[in-house]
C-alpha cells in the first residue's frame, strides 16, 4: 500500500511540475526552444524504473548475452532433470509390480534390470546437477550495467508534452500525465559494452541515436542504428510506442 502512495505522490508531483513548466512557456514564449530542457531532465528521473521499458538489447559481445546463453542451458539441464525423475517413479512402480509376481525366482532378472536403471537414473541426476553448479558459477562474473535510452530522447519527449498541453489549454490531471509519460517518455535498455578496441559501444550507440532523436524517431532507424553497434534483439522491440 505505501508503494501505491509513493507513485500517487511522484505522478502528482510530476504532474504540478509540467503545468508550471507550461505556465512558464505561455508566459515567456520566446524562450519556447530552451523551456522543453527544464522539462527533459525530470522526465529521465522520472522514467528510469522497468514499467516504461519496453525491452533490452544485449551486445553481442555482451556478458548479458552470455549470461542468458548459460541460463537456458540451466533451463534445459533442469528440464532433463525432471523427466529423468519422473522416469525413476515409472520405474519404480514397475519394480512394486514386478515383486508382486510368483514365482519370484522368474522375475529377479528382470528386477535386477529395473533396479540397474534406477540407479543409471540416479548417477546421471547427480552429474547433471554438477553441470548445473558449474554452470551457475560460470554466471557470478558475468555481470552488467545498463543505459537508459528514450526511444524519442528526453527532450524531444518534453516538447511532445508541452505541445500536447499548448493543444489541450488547460493544466494535465495526474492521469493525463502518466498516460503521456508511456506514450512519448518510454525507454529501451543499452547493455554496457567496450569493444576490444576500447570504444564504448553503448555511448556511440547513443550519440548516433540523438541524429534521428528530433522528431523522426522510427522503428526501422532506431535498429539500423544500435545493430551496427553490435545490439542484438531488437526485433523484439514492439513496433507501435515508435508510431508517434
Amino acid at each position: 500500500m505505501s508503494q501505491v502512495n509513493l507513485n500517487e505522490k511522484r505522478i502528482n508531483f510530476f504532474t504540478g511540475l509540467c503545468n508550471a513548466i507550461y505556465e512558464l512557456q505561455k508566459k515567456h514564449p520566446y524562450y519556447s526552444d530552451l523551456i522543453p530542457r527544464v522539462l527533459a531532465n525530470p522526465i529521465f528521473d522520472y522514467t528510469q524504473g522497468k514499467m516504461y521499458s519496453i525491452g533490452d538489447l544485449y551486445h553481442k559481445d555482451g556478458n548479458a548475452l552470455k549470461k542468458s546463453e548459460i541460463e537456458g542451458q540451466i533451463k534445459e539441464l533442469e528440464k532433463s532433470i525432471k523427466e529423468i525423475k519422473v522416469k525413476i517413479v515409472s520405474k519404480q512402480k514397475n519394480i512394486k509390480d514386478t515383486m508382486k509376481l510368483r514365482p519370484k525366482k522368474l522375475y529377479l532378472g528382470d528386477l535386477f534390470h529395473m533396479r540397474t536403471e534406477v540407479k543409471v537414473f540416479r548417477l546421471t541426476i547427480k552429474d547433471i546437477q554438477d553441470q548445473i553448479r558449474s554452470l551457475r558459477q560460470g554466471t557470478s562474473g558475468l555481470t552488467s550495467k545498463w543505459m537508459v535510452e528514450h526511444i524519442f530522447g528526453r527532450d524531444y519527449a518534453a516538447k511532445y508534452i508541452l505541445q500536447y498541453m499548448e493543444e489541450k489549454g488547460t493544466p494535465l490531471t495526474p492521469e493525463e500525465t502518466e498516460t503521456l509519460l508511456k506514450r512519448y517518455a518510454l525507454t529501451i535498455r543499452i547493455e554496457f559494452h567496450t569493444d576490444k578496441n576500447g570504444v564504448q559501444m553503448h555511448t556511440k550507440a547513443n550519440k548516433d541515436l540523438e541524429a534521428i532523436q528530433k522528431g523522426n524517431t522510427t522503428w526501422e532507424g532506431y535498429k539500423e542504428i544500435v545493430e551496427n553497434c553490435g545490439y542484438i534483439n531488437f526485433e523484439n522491440i514492439p513496433k507501435e510506442p515508435f508510431a508517434n
